[in-house]
């Protein structure tokens, strides 16, 4: 016989071997063992399995928490990011006036860490939320001009106002009754309140961004209600 042929051939009985311990040990766990035994292993092995999975969760969920609920689906942390203007440029430099509380209702969410209602994870609400029947007017809280428009994801149909420095922001409405460059004075009806966007019921979401060293960065609206 050749010897690339012999060399074939104990490959061949090798492997064989292989296969015949394999075969012999499963024969014995059966036999010896039982398959419930086997099954009470396996199903053990999945649980360390579970466990270990869960803990790794468990231990990356408080990071995972701890985004802004703005870069739910907006990554600039702006909540207007891809729309096409420059929120941290100044569009109005007139005089603000008095505030003016943007609508009548209730306040049923405040400024800071919570509970989503909708994701039921912890985020950082960066506005207030106020309560009040659909189609209930929605005024501009300070002087100024309107710089956008639209849908945005989850805030849904949202004006946004610049009033040189400080900028406010109106989301979830039903409708939207200003246009883009529209100078509108404090308590100008702009809107009315909706469901729109990611929402558990008619509301207003009103956020105020101001300007930090040419950075705009979100303060709580309850520190100007009433000014």
């Amino acid at each position: 016989m050749a010897t690339a042929d012999k060399e074939l051939a104990k490959a061949y009985a090798k492997s064989l071997a292989k296969s015949y311990a394999k075969k012999k040990a499963m024969h014995w766990a059966i036999t010896t063992v039982g398959w419930p035994s086997i099954l009470l292993a396996l199903g053990i092995g999945l649980i360390i399995l579970l466990i270990g999975t869960m803990l790794v969760f468990a231990a990356m969920l408080p990071f995972a928490m701890l985004v802004p609920e703005s870069a739910v689906d907006i990554a600039d942390g702006t909540g207007m990011a891809g729309l096409n203007i420059d929120l941290t440029k100044q569009y109005y430099d007139g005089p603000r006036g008095r505030f003016y509380t943007p609508v009548s209702g209730t306040i049923t969410d405040a400024y800071g860490w919570r509970i989503h209602p909708v994701w039921g994870t912890r985020r950082f609400h960066t506005g207030i939320d106020i309560a009040a029947g659909a189609g209930t007017p929605v005024r501009s809280a300070l002087n100024g001009v309107v710089i956008f428009t639209g849908n945005v994801k989850a805030y849904g149909k949202t004006v946004v106002i610049d009033h040189g420095g400080i900028q406010t922001r109106y989301a979830h409405l039903s409708r939207i009754l200003v246009d883009i460059g529209d100078e509108v004075s404090g308590g100008h009806t702009i809107g009315e309140v909706g469901n729109t966007g990611i929402s558990t019921g008619p509301h207003l979401h009103f956020e105020i961004w101001k300007a930090h060293g040419g950075i705009l960065r979100h303060v709580n609206p309850l520190e100007y209600m009433g000014r």
